[in-house]
């Protein structure tokens, strides 16, 4: 069954605060979360408030060709190298990039590491985007505040660890290290 957004986020949510709990204050007992907005979600931790964001790294088109895919032949792919963190694929490509079972790859695939370095960029525009937010007179801060960032980007293939190192050198270059 399709979860929504908001029970989607508390899944997360309860599995993020667990982590949490268990590996910075071990404490997973009386854990206290309210759903709220700026940020989405306030738990008091060992009597400390703690407030929690929720961001999904994304991408509009690949998320609307999943949805095609749905009512495409069992075999049907999606060509991940299409896709960019930057967006601009208009319908026509966006068509190309769903290949039905024995049909032929017309993408540019993927070289030279670019489907880590599209990764990292993907992530790294989800925090951006609510680091605005953070910064915003509208979001309310806390002793610690913790952004979840949730992965639905369209790079299905990847090195974790290369990709971590792109993360990174991506973070560095917004000079919030």
């Amino acid at each position: 069954p399709h979860k929504t957004d908001e029970g989607l986020d508390r899944e997360i949510l309860s599995c993020s605060i667990f982590i949490y709990s268990l590996f910075t204050i071990n404490q997973i007992e009386n854990v206290k979360i309210t759903k709220r907005q700026s940020p989405d979600f306030k738990a008091i931790l060992k009597n400390s408030p703690v407030g929690i964001e929720h961001v999904r790294a994304t991408d509009n088109n690949y998320k609307a060709v999943l949805t095609e895919l749905k009512n495409k032949p069992k075999g049907t792919i999606i060509e991940s190298s299409f896709f960019s963190p930057e967006g601009g694929l208009g319908k026509k490509t966006r068509n190309k990039s769903i290949v039905e079972k024995n049909g032929i790859l017309s993408g540019p695939g993927e070289y030279n590491h670019s489907s880590e370095k599209k990764w990292a960029k993907y992530l790294i525009n989800a925090i951006v985007k609510k680091t605005k937010l953070l910064n915003s007179k509208k979001f309310e801060k806390f002793p610690i505040n913790i952004l979840l960032v949730d992965d639905e980007t369209p790079n299905m293939f990847i090195n974790i660890e290369l990709a971590r190192e792109y993360l990174l050198r991506e973070y560095k270059k917004n000079n919030w290290l």
